[in-house]
């Protein structure tokens, strides 16, 4: 999968939450029609503990949600790249409404800044740019254009 990235188009509105008693990341979308439609036209890119929902008729990536239990996060330090903000949109991407897919082959750690408040999700590929796609939430590519890594800022709530 190659991501693709328009600075020119604005990001989706809304914001990323942690759900604590969920053990979640969770995206409350800002645009009304867009949660009445719910999953229709719409697919998971898999990375890690991170699911990317991908709107297939325009192939835009709209945001970052996923089960991810603080027990397998490390702590360390967590700064997201220098980004802009825009929209990215996938190529390559062979789905079906309500499926979920793998970006890639690897395996993608989770490492949690407690004084940031940043989580980071990578395989230790080197980041070449990165955009601020949906509020709170950062992907990065290679030189090539494959996923590099996120970098999330949830509000985290009870």
């Amino acid at each position: 999968m190659i991501f693709h990235f328009d600075p020119q188009q604005a990001p989706t509105a809304g914001r990323l939450l942690y759900i604590e008693d969920e053990l979640s990341l969770f995206f409350e979308e800002d645009d009304r029609l867009a949660q009445a439609q719910g999953g229709r036209d719409r697919a998971e890119v898999s990375v890690g503990p991170v699911d990317l929902t991908v709107h297939l008729p325009t192939h835009k990536v709209l945001f970052a949600s996923g089960y991810a239990p603080r027990e397998g996060w490390r702590l360390d330090t967590v700064t997201p790249p220098s980004h802009q903000t825009g929209a990215v949109a996938v190529t390559g991407l062979d789905s079906a409404p309500g499926m979920a897919v793998h970006v890639d082959g690897a395996k993608y750690g989770v490492t949690f800044d407690g004084r940031s408040g940043w989580l980071q999700v990578t395989a230790g590929v080197p980041t070449h740019e990165a955009l601020a796609f949906a509020q709170g939430t950062v992907i990065g590519v290679d030189a090539a254009g494959r996923l590099s890594g996120l970098w999330l800022k949830p509000k985290f709530t009870d």
